[in-house]
């Protein structure tokens, strides 16, 4: 799609992290919906809303992308602005067609998330796909390696979220096809 390969490299030089997490959540969508029989062209799609759900965090200070800890309710409140930029800056670059599908990824399926407080099927289902591979990447490759979780611990915090932050069949799907690219890479290894 035009207008990304002009963004990403942006996101990468403002805040190389967030590019490297993008990345992971794109090839997590990519595959995801190729196990879910998605068309070439929905996979597609998948892939390109994986890689600029964050592209809003441009907008945001270094500085709160770096913090350590916990955020004030202050720049909690300023973080949460990414998803609403992120879908000004879609739709700046002609994007208009992906742009809900960022606005609405951190809603929870419990209605608890931002930034409308949609709930359950209210949430674009690409959104609800988005926020599960999030989740995912985000409690297996945090900055402080020590805090990562394993494979099995990460599907155990997805399972625990199902029906609260997480769509709960998309969950049990997200399970099936992570466990299915184990078994696979691990037959290849053996073999």
């Amino acid at each position: 799609m035009k207008g990304i390969d002009y963004l990403l490299p942006l996101l990468g030089r403002h805040h190389p992290a967030t590019l490297r997490h993008c990345h992971s959540v794109a090839m997590h969508m990519f595959e995801w919906s190729a196990c879910m029989d998605f068309s070439t062209t929905e996979m597609n799609k998948a892939f390109v809303c994986g890689m600029v759900h964050d592209i809003g965090k441009y907008c945001l200070p270094t500085v709160l992308l770096n913090k350590a800890g916990a955020l004030s309710e202050q720049e909690h409140e300023v973080f949460e602005l990414h998803a609403a930029y992120g879908e000004t800056i879609l739709k700046a670059f002609g994007l208009a067609e992906i742009s809900p599908f960022v606005l609405y990824h951190h809603e929870r399926y419990d209605g608890a998330g931002y930034p409308q407080g949609l709930k359950e099927a209210a949430i674009p289902f690409l959104s609800r796909m988005i926020a599960i591979c999030d989740v995912f990447d985000e409690i297996t490759n945090r900055q402080k390696q020590q805090d990562n979780l394993d494979g099995q611990q990460a599907l155990t915090e997805i399972g625990r979220l199902a029906g609260s932050q997480l769509d709960p069949w998309l969950c049990e799907q997200f399970i099936d096809y992570i466990q299915k690219v184990s078994r696979l890479y691990y037959a290849k290894e053996l073999s």
